[in-house]
């Protein structure tokens, strides 16, 4: 009897278990996610972790927007992917991109295409927003391989680029517009990551990486804008990181601040005579440039004079710190081609060939000028005992403070007391 009694406890206990984990099962769900193709006209959510395959152009009308929300993966699929057919998403109204630090938003291409060969060859025709687009707001995003050539019906060639040329990543132009781009990070393209043609403009905490062919900036200023760029980093770029001109003739004339932007290994890819550098002021720009850090770039930075002249009344650039490995950058470090000397700097650091290493906690000063490495194993931060890490300038105000884009607030981040995007960690 006892036995009997043993046998069933054992086989009403087997069912308990199998009913729990039967329970377990049912409960354990694999989540899915919106899929959307869309074509056309869009605007509305996108809604988190959406999954969106754009096979030809997009475009938010003119009054509408589309806010797309964090972990939102979109991929540039065509037909004719490096033509002037590939899809491009247009922007007539207002975009918001909602992505965070741990769920960013990816504009991209597929898989097989993600290619060292398609660095810079252009697979998606970019953001190209029209001087209809009141606000552009992007935070926590991720947009590579862009730059295909653009065809007669781009927003690229309505705001005045040529057709046939590589469309840049993102292209902004409303002089009474707002733009915002925080903590994001575009790399691979065909030519510029982000062209601004009016409005107001932060551009701040960014990643600039493998930018343009034989050509390219990764922040590129023209007329009608009032704006900062900070704290971005810009790696291996075919030209400058921060570039801005009055070119075009907007009101208001620029004026930009240049603030704690660390550029590496920039300018050496630019394939016109006098070209490519660190970072660029001409044709009647003004503003400030501060606590800059420029490693093995082409060019320390330049001041336009003669024709193109920058608005040097109007215009400070001091506190730099320079490092080169080579002859061919040290003797650049007030380039030959701009009216910048040590006399107009004079709190500039800079030195001889190995002077002043920024000391970098993860990336080593003595690579050569045309080497890439991969951006995923590099840091940028400075070691605890980097000289780097004091003697900046903190006595100025950026020229904008803030700016409200769709409800959300997105502040200036003030200067720092290191050099460069990055202290310590």
């Amino acid at each position: 009897m006892k036995k009997q009694f043993i046998q069933v406890s054992l086989i009403a206990f087997a069912v308990v278990v199998l009913g729990l984990t039967a329970c377990k099962k049912d409960n354990t769900t694999t989540p899915t996610f919106p899929k959307l193709q869309p074509v056309g006209e869009v605007s509305g959510t996108w809604t988190q972790n959406s999954i969106v395959t754009i096979n030809k152009d997009v475009v938010v009308p003119e009054g509408k927007s589309l806010t797309i929300e964090a972990g939102t993966h979109i991929t540039f699929s065509g037909d004719s992917l490096g033509t002037a057919t590939a899809p491009e998403f247009q922007v007539r109204g207002n975009l918001y991109v909602k992505g965070t630090k741990d769920n960013p938003v990816v504009f991209t291409v597929p898989d097989t295409s993600q290619t060292l060969a398609n660095r810079y060859r252009g697979l998606w025709g970019g953001i190209q927003c029209a001087n209809t687009s009141g606000e552009v707001s992007i935070n926590y995003a991720t947009l590579e391989y862009a730059g295909a050539p653009a065809g007669a019906n781009s927003i690229f060639v309505e705001q005045g680029e040529s057709e046939g040329d590589p469309r840049y990543a993102l292209l902004y132009g409303n002089v009474d517009g707002k733009i915002a781009v925080f903590h994001s990070t575009v790399v691979n393209t065909a030519d510029d990551a982000i062209r601004v043609k009016g409005g107001k403009m932060l551009l701040c905490n960014n990643t600039f990486a493998f930018i343009g062919g034989t050509g390219g900036e990764a922040m590129n200023i023209k007329s009608g804008v009032l704006g900062v760029m900070a704290f971005n980093l810009v790696y291996s770029g075919s030209t400058n990181g921060p570039k801005w001109s009055n070119s075009g003739d907007l009101t208001p004339q620029t004026n930009c601040d240049a603030y704690n932007n660390t550029m590496v290994n920039c300018g050496w890819r630019r394939n016109k005579t006098g070209r490519g550098g660190s970072l660029n002021i001409e044709k009647a720009a003004r503003g400030t440039a501060y606590n800059n850090l420029i490693v093995n770039c082409k060019y320390g930075v330049r001041v336009v004079g003669g024709s193109k002249a920058a608005d040097t009344a109007n215009l400070i650039t001091d506190y730099s710190w320079y490092y080169g490995n080579d002859t061919l950058v040290t003797n650049q470090f007030y380039p030959d081609n701009g009216i910048l000397t040590s006399n107009n700097c004079p709190h500039d650091v800079f030195g001889d060939v190995d002077a002043n290493n920024p000391q970098f906690a993860g990336y080593d000063v003595s690579t050569g000028i045309n080497v890439d490495l991969d951006l995923n194993t590099l840091d940028f931060h400075l070691k605890s005992s980097s000289p780097a890490l004091t003697g900046a300038y903190t006595g100025f105000t950026p020229v904008i403070s803030s700016l409200n884009i769709g409800g959300t607030n997105f502040t200036t981040p003030v200067p720092a007391t290191y050099f460069g995007a990055f202290g310590t960690k």
